[in-house]
Parts: structure tokens; sequence; C-alpha cells
């Protein structure tokens, strides 16, 4: 009996040594994992005074927790002077490490991931700083912190399930007028400052594509906040520019580019147009601030490369993209036209063959006539039917303005 008791006490004696030594081992394992980011979270502890004032095992629960939020945050792309100054100074830290306290820290990290929230702008806000610093080097850090934030891929592939991935990752607060588009694309207008946007290389790929990601976003925010039951996209887009000054969006430029028409021979040797879906349409063009760009067909749809509801061909190859440039002008043909060709996604390219033909930009000379067999229709150049679609657009813009005018004067 004796000889079985002292077994027994042998036995606890190993588990409880096993036990110590597992736990140690974890603990080693850990404090070598994040050995990089303690340096920053003793800084945090230096200026912290409410987690100074946390019992010791609150503290011990707790360290584990900000320093995989670090880790978070770095692996994104932000500073250890951003992580430092806007996230762990920010911490207040009580006696309580219940569920809601460890929500409380990691919710800021999570929140980050998503561009336009609250976290991320503080965040941006630090790492940004202003516009007069802005170095190359700062721009591919930056452009690659929000390639990384929503896990954009190699290439876009034009899959619902893929672009819905992409758009869960934008905040609904970012609005198509928002200031961080024009930081957005002066990051790139900066990045490519020498005319090597058209350069074939993976980033750049990854720059042109996000384009399309930020116009279906745009999209389908106009969806979300301005579209009721039963009406089409042109009624929520008019909704929404009617409550914006009549400065910051564009009717007038040109949408030559989103109405191409490929051409077929028919039995008797003559040419032939063919539209995109089969369907004789034209396509304007909406500007917000330059930089957000809309291109709605004639029967009222967005028209985008990637969309969660439109995925039709005139979608895909007269698509909207969000405009790198400030203007109309050489750098808006050099980061937004020129870059097309050597970094477009292969789905687009192939939408734009018809067997032997391919879909066609019509030359400024073509847009203007109206006799030319493949741009023109019933007597009308392919201009003076896109002025028609937008004067009609233009009408349903003060259509609106007007019933926004009553409700302010009936409140």
């Amino acid at each position: 009996m004796i000889y079985l008791k002292r077994l027994l006490s042998l036995i606890i004696l190993a588990s409880l040594g096993f036990m110590i030594w597992q736990h140690d081992s974890r603990q080693r394992a850990f404090e070598t994992r994040f050995r990089k980011q303690t340096p920053l979270f003793e800084k945090m502890v230096a200026k912290n005074s409410s987690y100074r004032a946390l019992p010791f095992e609150d503290k011990l629960k707790i360290r584990p927790i900000i320093l995989k939020n670090i880790a978070a945050l770095q692996a994104q792309g932000w500073s250890q002077t951003t992580i430092q100054t806007t996230y762990l100074n920010s911490l207040y830290l009580r006696s309580d490490i219940s569920k809601s306290l460890k929500k409380q820290i990691e919710k800021p990290v999570k929140q980050a991931r998503i561009i336009g929230s609250n976290s991320f702008r503080q965040l941006w806000q630090t790492e940004y700083g202003n516009a007069e610093n802005l170095s190359q080097d700062k721009a591919d850090k930056l452009l690659h912190l929000i390639m990384t934030s929503i896990k954009m891929p190699k290439a876009l592939n034009g899959q619902v399930k893929q672009t819905k991935r992409l758009l869960s990752h934008f905040d609904n607060s970012l609005t198509p007028s928002d200031p961080f588009w024009s930081q957005l694309a002066l990051l790139v207008q900066t990045l490519y400052s020498n005319d090597d946007f058209t350069i074939a290389s993976p980033f750049s790929d990854q720059v042109h594509q996000l384009r399309y990601i930020i116009s279906g976003q745009q999209a389908q925010w106009v969806r979300h906040f301005y579209r009721e039951d039963g009406e089409t996209d042109s009624d929520a887009l008019a909704k929404y520019l009617a409550h914006l000054s009549k400065d910051d969006y564009s009717l007038t430029e040109s949408s030559r580019y989103h109405n191409k028409v490929a051409a077929e021979k028919t039995s008797s040797g003559k040419l032939k147009a063919v539209y995109a879906d089969n369907v004789e349409q034209s396509n304007f063009k909406v500007l917000i601030k330059f930089h957000s760009e809309f291109i709605v067909s004639e029967q009222g749809q967005f028209l985008n490369e990637t969309d969660v509801e439109n995925h039709s061909r005139n979608a895909i190859i007269n698509s909207a993209s969000f405009n790198y440039a400030n203007q109309n002008d050489a750098r808006h043909f050099q980061l937004d036209v020129n870059s097309i060709e050597p970094h477009e996604p292969k789905f687009a390219l192939q939408a734009l063959l018809h067997g032997d033909s391919v879909f066609m930009v019509p030359t400024i000379k073509q847009q203007k006539s109206k006799h030319n067999k493949i741009f023109s229709r019933k007597g009308k150049s392919s201009k003076q039917l896109v002025k028609a679609v937008v004067k009609q657009f233009s009408k349903l813009i003060d259509y609106y303005q007007s019933v926004i005018g009553n409700i302010k004067k009936e409140s």
C-alpha cells in the first residue's frame, strides 16, 4: 500500500512537472514569436497609465492580446509610429478582463482591415500625413497596405464570389465623393510619376485592376443608399447627384471609350454593327470629382467589370473605371487609358472578341459621323445618341432636385 501511494505521488509530481514544462515551453514559443512586437508594447506600458494601474493578473491576460494585435497591424502594413500613436496610446484599460474588454481591445484592429472604417481612417490619417511629404517609397508602401487590407488577388476573374469578398473590405461610409479617393489617386500619381505605369509587373496589374473594384464598390454604395424597389441604377444615381453641388459632378466628359461596337460581315459581304448583348443602346458617363466614374447604359444599368448584379457583356467591355488622374489631360492618358491593355484581366480581354472581329472604340471622326455604318444609328452619330441620353438623365436629376426642394420647404 505504501509503495502504491509513493507511485501515485510520483505520477502526480511527474504530471505536474510535465504541465509546468509544457506551459513554460508554450510561453517561450510565444515570447519568441512576438519578440519583434515587445519593444512597441513596452513603449505603450511606459505611456499608458491605465495599463500600469491594472492588477498583475489582468496585465498577464491583456499582454498577449495586445502583442497579437500589434503583429496584425504590422502585417497589414502600418508603421510602428502609427500603431503606437493611433492604436496603443488610445487604449484605455480598466480592471476587467471580460469578453467585452477583450472585444474593445481587438475591435480597432479588426476594423482597420475595412477601408473607410473609423479605425482605418484614424490610422490612415497618421500614416498618410500630408501630400507635401509624399515620396515614391511612401506611396508604394501605402498602396501595398491597401492591397493587403482588401486581399487583392493577382488578377480579377469577374466572378461574383470574388467581387463580393473584395467589396466586403470597404465601409459603407466611403461615399463616391469621399476625400480618400483623391488621396488614393495621388498615391498612384506619385508612384508612377515617371510614366512607367504601362510597364508590366504583378503589382502594376493590381493597381490598374483595383480601379474596377472601386467602381464596383461605388455602384453598390449608390444602390444601397438611393435605389428603391422597382427603380433602375440611373434613378438611384440621379437621386444621389441631386444631393450634390453641380460643381461636384460632370455629365459632359466623353464616353467614347465606353461605347464599343463590333463589326461582322453579312452573307452579302456588307459590314454589320454588333452591339454588346445584341441590344442597340448608348452608354453615358458621369464623373464625380473626376476620379469616381459611373458608366450607365441607356436601359439604366451601371456597367462594371466587377459587379454583384449586372454581369452582361456590355458591363464588361464598356465598364466604368476609377480615374487616377485629376483631369482629362496627358496624365489621364498615361494613368487611365494607356495602362488598360498591358494590365487588363483576361476575362475582360476575352469579352472583347467577337468571332474574327473585336469590339472597337470609335475614333473621334467615327463618333461624330451620322453616316458611319457601324457607330451611327437612325441617322444620328454616336455622339448625338449619347447626348440625347444624357439630356434625359439631366432632366431626371432636375426632377429629384425639385423633390428635395419641396421637402425642405414643407419641413
